[in-house]
């Protein structure tokens, strides 16, 4: 039992070092969001450094969140560009691993870590401040029944990276309380109704949304006001949508009925919730940033396929199912098709 322990350790360690030195090592060319908030920040806002933290944060040529702000900061310190790049992508993965720890008794980590790895990794490389706020709301949530505090504190810090987790912070909370309501499912048809309707009317409530988000963010008012009403349904990513909704049907199957549906039913809603943001793309060209809070959940799915009803053959040929969707994702839509622009070398 030690022994597995021990190895589980060592294996947990190389997990999580090698893709961070790899994130490390990449060129400056390899994200799109590098040029958004990176490079300006880390070269030209360097003349503000010795005045101290915040005027730094107060005078960046692209204004962050005060989290990543600080990480910014300490890296110009210490003049190292590559171990920015490797504090972000421990930060994106650390959660990621405490959480499939937390499902050990139930999940199998090695499927959930090569999930996140297919459907994940190079998302991390480009969007980075919301893979990290992404990764701490996710651990919030699960910690959140037994460790309200800490939760809490989780959720600080994934709004002091990206201000977004403010808002999917309350939404996290009405589904866990939806689901643990004794009326789950009139609520749950409260919930996507509302959903549905909000869909529709999105144009109209468009006046108060910028104004609440403008008092929160102005940047984000302006992404409102911006990208509401210029998607359409060709800005729907296909690969993206179908991929990831295969993976949720065949979850449901292989755990309808069993005790650990029922248990993390949650876990089910959230996903579903995600594919429903990927359509609102069509309405707001930004959604997709959004889909990904509730995707990163597919992760725990996987991994709880190890506690269906299943032979040993049939549950190995369930994790290959689960990995070639995984894979067809990651090879065409990240590799072939260059999104987010983190494939330096295109397959053309």
């Amino acid at each position: 039992m030690r022994y597995k322990k021990i190895l589980g350790v060592i294996f947990g360690v190389f997990s999580i070092l090698i893709p961070c030195l790899l994130a490390s090592f990449r060129g400056l060319k390899v994200g799109i969001d590098i040029y958004g908030y990176i490079t300006p920040n880390f070269v030209t806002s360097s003349y503000t450094l010795s005045k101290g933290f915040f005027f730094f944060w107060n005078n960046m040529t692209v204004p962050t969140e005060i989290g990543f702000a600080y990480l910014i900061y300490i890296c110009c310190q210490l003049k190292s560009i590559g171990l920015l790049f490797f504090i972000i992508e421990f930060l994106a993965i650390f959660p990621v691993l405490i959480v499939l720890n937390m499902f050990r008794r139930q999940g199998a980590a090695f499927v959930g870590i090569m999930t996140f790895f297919f459907l994940f990794y190079n998302l991390s490389l480009c969007v980075m401040r919301v893979s990290i706020a992404m990764s701490a709301l996710m651990l919030a949530y699960v910690l959140f029944p037994k460790h309200k505090k800490k939760a809490l504190l989780l959720y600080i810090f994934a709004i002091a990276f990206h201000s977004s987790a403010a808002l999917l912070g309350v939404i996290f909370y009405a589904i866990y309380r939806i689901v643990n309501s004794q009326r789950m499912y009139r609520n749950l048809s409260i919930l996507f109704g509302s959903l549905m309707l909000f869909f529709v009317g999105i144009k109209f409530l468009l006046p108060y949304l910028v104004l609440v988000s403008s008092f929160l963010n102005p940047r984000y008012g302006y992404y409102l006001s911006e990208y509401i009403g210029s998607g359409s349904f060709s800005d729907i990513p296909v690969t993206d949508f179908l991929s990831k909704f295969v993976l949720i049907a065949f979850f449901y199957r292989l755990l309808k009925g069993t005790s650990v549906l029922q248990e993390h039913k949650d876990i089910v809603i959230l996903v579903l919730v995600g594919r429903y943001f990927v359509l609102f793309n069509a309405v707001f060209y930004e959604a997709m940033r959004i889909a990904f809070y509730f995707d990163l959940f597919l992760i725990v799915l996987a991994s709880l396929v190890y506690s269906s009803n299943l032979r040993r053959v049939n549950k190995l040929i369930s994790y290959i199912m689960i990995l070639l969707p995984s894979f067809f994702y990651w090879i065409y839509f990240m590799m072939y098709k260059g999104a987010y622009e983190t494939n330096y070398y295109y397959f053309r």
